[in-house]
This record gives structure tokens, sequence and C-alpha cells, in this order.
């Protein structure tokens, strides 16, 4: 299903780490590019666009603020780049049949997947919620995990994000049991009509778990493709964040009104096509 976005049109620019993957987020994540534009992400107060609606001078804690958010932003992205970075490592060391490589950067996958999570729940949080990315005491820096932002969704019938946060804490199943608990039975298995080597994982799994007899317990032939797994769990994610990131996005949406609450505003004067001097619309 192409991107509601056209990326191509013009605007939506980045970094060379953004741009790098961009031919994946453009697919799965044209919303996570519509709010960087929205905001107009920046990582330093002398470049923002930023500006207070009562026009007075922004202060240097607002400004910290939303170089914070912009920050947490980029931190969604960096992480599901790290993931695709280690999928590749993945895929050819499992093609290659080196165990001890394989599982390191199906781990280092998951590791970096899960950082992406907690940064994009740490957003959500913040812009839906209108709270401080700095948490309640600025002196003791907190950051809103999964769970608190689950506990706080729930509580709102008018917060619909609930369901896309528990898909996305089911597919990181293995990278809880795997930092939390103990190894998942893996194994390499040779495909009988190519010969080519599959990186396997046990089809006994779910968080938690443990198998008494492995050897008579783990069938094979029942066996996930952890490879294709992995790279399932990336695309779902991703397309998990986009949902909500469109949500936040729009007109009108979560990130207006956090602005808006705030008192702030963003200077869209100088951007040019497609934008021409306006808001961004997909």
């Amino acid at each position: 299903m192409p991107p509601d976005i056209d990326l191509t049109r013009g605007g939506y620019g980045g970094d060379i780490v953004e741009k790098m993957f961009k031919p994946f987020t453009a697919q799965y994540m044209d919303y996570w590019w519509h709010f960087r534009e929205v905001l107009r992400t920046s990582d330093r107060k002398s470049t923002a666009h930023w500006r207070m609606k009562d026009g007075s001078a922004m202060s240097d804690g607002d400004h910290r603020k939303l170089i914070a958010v912009s920050q947490l932003n980029y931190a969604v992205y960096t992480g599901i780049a790290e993931a695709l970075s280690f999928y590749d490592d993945l895929r050819l060391n499992a093609a290659n049949g080196n165990i001890f490589y394989t599982r390191r950067a199906w781990k280092s996958l998951y590791s970096s997947l899960y950082g992406s999570f907690n940064a994009f729940c740490n957003l959500v949080y913040v812009v839906v919620f209108n709270e401080s990315p700095f948490g309640t005491d600025p002196a003791k820096p907190w950051n809103q995990t999964p769970t608190t932002l689950l506990k706080r969704a729930d509580k709102d019938p008018q917060i619909t994000i609930a369901n896309v946060i528990k898909a996305c804490q089911s597919r990181l199943s293995i990278r809880d049991h795997l930092d939390h608990w103990w190894a998942i039975w893996t194994g390499f298995i040779q495909d009988s009509q190519t010969g080519r080597l599959d990186f396997k994982l046990d089809h006994n799994f779910k968080k938690g778990y443990i198998l008494l007899e492995a050897e008579l317990e783990v069938d094979w032939s029942k066996a996930f493709d952890a490879v294709q797994c992995a790279m399932d769990d990336i695309e779902g994610c991703a397309d998990d964040f986009n949902s909500i990131y469109k949500e936040m996005a729009r007109t009108g949406g979560a990130l207006d009104k956090y602005l808006t609450d705030n008192g702030w505003y963003i200077d869209y004067s100088d951007f040019g096509y497609p934008h021409n001097g306006e808001r961004p619309s997909p």
C-alpha cells in the first residue's frame, strides 16, 4: 500500500542518517516525516523557528522543551535505523551459519527497536498529555515508559492508542525475554531443497518460558524463520508508530494542541514548495 505523503515532491529533508534510511521510512513512516516537518525540529536555539504567540521572547526553558521533543523524535528514527542495520548483519551472518554473530545481531536488532519504542512512548506521552519531557521534577529527570503511557491512556476514553502500544509490546517480547531472562532456543536448519541455512526460532517461544527437554520439545519443522520475523517486527512497529504520528501531526491534532496550550507557534514563512509559507499538509 503506497504511503499517504509523497516525500519526493519537495521539503521533508533530513541529515545524512535520515536520508540514508528514507527508502524504508518514506514507505512505512511517512507521518514521522510529517511530524518532523510540522514541528520544524531543531537541535539548537539559534536555528529554531519556534515563537511565542503573544510576541514575547521565548525562554531558554521553552527552547529546551522543544529541543527535547525534537531529539525524542530523532531517537525514534535512529532506533529504527539501527534495527535495520542490525537486520543486514543478521541476514548476512545467518546465511554464513555464524551462530555467535547471528545471535549478537539478532539481540542488537531487538534492543535498538525497543529503544525506538521507548522514545516513541515518551514522545507520545509528552505531546498528547502536554507533559514536560523531563518529568515532573526537572532536578530529577524521568522518562515516561510504555507502561506509564498505557496507564494514562487507559484512563482517557478519548485517547485510542492503547491497542497500538500493546501490539508493539507484543512484537518486542523477544527483547524482553533476552534482556530479562535467558537465551531463546534457536538453531540453523538447512533447507532440504535449496541447501540454504535458515536461522530458526523455537515455535514454543513465549516470554518467560522454560523447556524441560529441548531436544524432545522443539520441532524444527514448525520453527519460525527468525530473520523474517525480525523484519516483520520492524515493519509492524514502524506501521504502528506511523498510525499515531498521523493523528498527532494532522491539522488540529495533538501536536497543534500541544503548541497552542503552551503559547507557542511555529514560523513557516520561509518554507518553500510544497508548503509555500504555510503549515505543512500531507
